[in-house]
Protein backbone atom coordinates (compact mmCIF):
# COMPACT_ATOMS: atom_id res chain seq x y z
CA UNK A 1 0.00 0.00 0.00
CA UNK A 2 1.36 3.66 -0.79
CA UNK A 3 1.61 5.50 2.17
CA UNK A 4 -0.21 8.88 1.19
CA UNK A 5 1.71 11.12 3.47
CA UNK A 6 5.17 10.33 1.48
CA UNK A 7 3.57 10.79 -1.51
CA UNK A 8 3.53 14.59 -0.98
CA UNK A 9 7.08 14.19 -0.71
CA UNK A 10 7.76 12.06 -3.95
CA UNK A 11 5.44 13.97 -5.93
CA UNK A 12 7.38 17.36 -5.02
CA UNK A 13 4.55 18.88 -3.65
CA UNK A 14 5.02 21.70 -1.28
CA UNK A 15 5.21 20.74 2.94
CA UNK A 16 5.97 22.27 5.92
CA UNK A 17 8.49 20.52 8.06
CA UNK A 18 8.29 21.67 11.67
CA UNK A 19 10.80 20.96 14.61
CA UNK A 20 14.73 21.02 14.85
CA UNK A 21 16.45 19.99 11.51
CA UNK A 22 12.70 20.20 9.75
CA UNK A 23 13.11 20.07 6.34
CA UNK A 24 10.35 22.05 4.22
CA UNK A 25 9.45 22.61 0.29
CA UNK A 26 7.62 26.18 0.17
CA UNK A 27 5.06 26.69 -2.30
CA UNK A 28 5.40 28.66 -5.78
CA UNK A 29 3.00 30.90 -3.84
CA UNK A 30 5.06 31.49 -0.87
CA UNK A 31 7.82 33.31 -2.26
CA UNK A 32 6.93 35.65 -5.24
CA UNK A 33 10.52 35.22 -6.06
CA UNK A 34 10.96 31.77 -6.55
CA UNK A 35 9.08 30.68 -9.21
CA UNK A 36 9.85 26.92 -8.83
CA UNK A 37 9.51 27.10 -5.13
CA UNK A 38 12.29 27.12 -2.31
CA UNK A 39 13.73 24.54 -0.12
CA UNK A 40 13.98 25.44 3.80
CA UNK A 41 15.67 24.05 6.62
CA UNK A 42 15.39 24.88 10.45
CA UNK A 43 18.15 24.83 13.03
CA UNK A 44 18.97 21.60 13.48
CA UNK A 45 20.28 21.88 16.97
CA UNK A 46 17.58 21.97 19.76
CA UNK A 47 18.84 25.14 21.74
CA UNK A 48 19.71 26.96 18.26
CA UNK A 49 16.22 25.79 17.06
CA UNK A 50 14.21 26.93 20.23
CA UNK A 51 15.82 30.75 19.76
CA UNK A 52 14.53 30.35 16.33
CA UNK A 53 11.02 30.07 16.91
CA UNK A 54 11.41 33.24 19.38
CA UNK A 55 12.28 35.18 16.16
CA UNK A 56 11.71 32.72 12.93
CA UNK A 57 12.95 33.93 9.66
CA UNK A 58 13.58 32.27 6.29
CA UNK A 59 17.34 33.07 6.54
CA UNK A 60 18.13 29.63 4.91
CA UNK A 61 15.84 29.60 2.16
CA UNK A 62 17.67 28.06 -1.13
CA UNK A 63 15.51 29.05 -4.05
CA UNK A 64 15.16 26.49 -6.65
CA UNK A 65 16.20 27.02 -9.80
CA UNK A 66 14.62 25.40 -12.99
CA UNK A 67 17.36 22.77 -13.60
CA UNK A 68 16.56 21.81 -10.18
CA UNK A 69 13.42 21.52 -10.43
CA UNK A 70 12.71 19.42 -13.62
CA UNK A 71 15.39 17.11 -11.77
CA UNK A 72 13.93 16.73 -9.05
CA UNK A 73 10.85 15.98 -10.55
CA UNK A 74 12.62 13.40 -12.19
CA UNK A 75 14.60 12.13 -9.39
CA UNK A 76 11.39 11.85 -7.21
CA UNK A 77 8.75 10.89 -10.25
CA UNK A 78 10.82 8.59 -11.64
CA UNK A 79 10.68 6.28 -8.62
CA UNK A 80 6.93 6.21 -8.58
CA UNK A 81 5.12 3.12 -9.84
CA UNK A 82 2.75 5.10 -12.01
CA UNK A 83 5.11 8.45 -12.66
CA UNK A 84 4.54 11.79 -12.24
CA UNK A 85 2.50 14.42 -13.89
CA UNK A 86 3.70 16.33 -17.26
CA UNK A 87 1.72 19.26 -15.84
CA UNK A 88 4.51 19.67 -12.79
CA UNK A 89 6.82 20.55 -15.38
CA UNK A 90 7.62 23.71 -16.27
CA UNK A 91 5.46 24.76 -19.66
CA UNK A 92 8.21 25.19 -22.10
CA UNK A 93 10.37 22.10 -21.30
CA UNK A 94 11.66 20.34 -24.28
CA UNK A 95 10.56 16.91 -24.20
CA UNK A 96 12.97 16.07 -27.29
CA UNK A 97 15.52 15.59 -24.58
CA UNK A 98 14.06 12.46 -23.42
CA UNK A 99 14.20 10.40 -27.44
CA UNK A 100 17.67 9.06 -26.12
CA UNK A 101 16.18 7.53 -23.08
CA UNK A 102 13.29 5.65 -25.13
CA UNK A 103 14.09 2.44 -23.50
CA UNK A 104 14.50 3.95 -19.86
CA UNK A 105 11.71 6.62 -19.51
CA UNK A 106 8.15 6.51 -21.09
CA UNK A 107 5.94 9.18 -21.42
CA UNK A 108 2.14 9.86 -23.11
CA UNK A 109 0.38 13.67 -22.89
CA UNK A 110 0.24 13.78 -19.11
CA UNK A 111 2.18 11.52 -17.33
CA UNK A 112 6.14 10.70 -17.66
CA UNK A 113 8.25 7.35 -16.04
CA UNK A 114 10.62 4.84 -15.74
CA UNK A 115 10.65 2.04 -18.09
CA UNK A 116 10.97 -1.41 -15.90
CA UNK A 117 14.36 -1.12 -16.48
CA UNK A 118 14.90 2.50 -16.26
CA UNK A 119 13.81 1.64 -12.80
CA UNK A 120 16.73 -1.02 -12.74
CA UNK A 121 19.35 1.47 -13.29
CA UNK A 122 17.56 4.73 -12.56
CA UNK A 123 20.44 6.08 -10.42
CA UNK A 124 22.48 5.80 -13.74
CA UNK A 125 19.40 7.59 -16.47
CA UNK A 126 19.31 10.51 -13.70
CA UNK A 127 22.96 10.94 -13.51
CA UNK A 128 23.04 10.85 -17.32
CA UNK A 129 19.51 12.87 -17.91
CA UNK A 130 21.06 15.72 -15.59
CA UNK A 131 23.93 16.18 -18.10
CA UNK A 132 21.28 16.69 -21.26
CA UNK A 133 19.05 19.08 -18.96
CA UNK A 134 20.20 22.54 -19.26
Amino acid sequence: MESQHNLKYWKAEAFLGLGPGAYSLLPVEFLESAPYGAHFKTPSRFDDWLKWTEQPHLKHVETRSEKNHVLELFMLGLRLEGGIEKVRFPELFNWDILKDFSHLIEHDAELVKATPRGREILDTTLLELSQKII
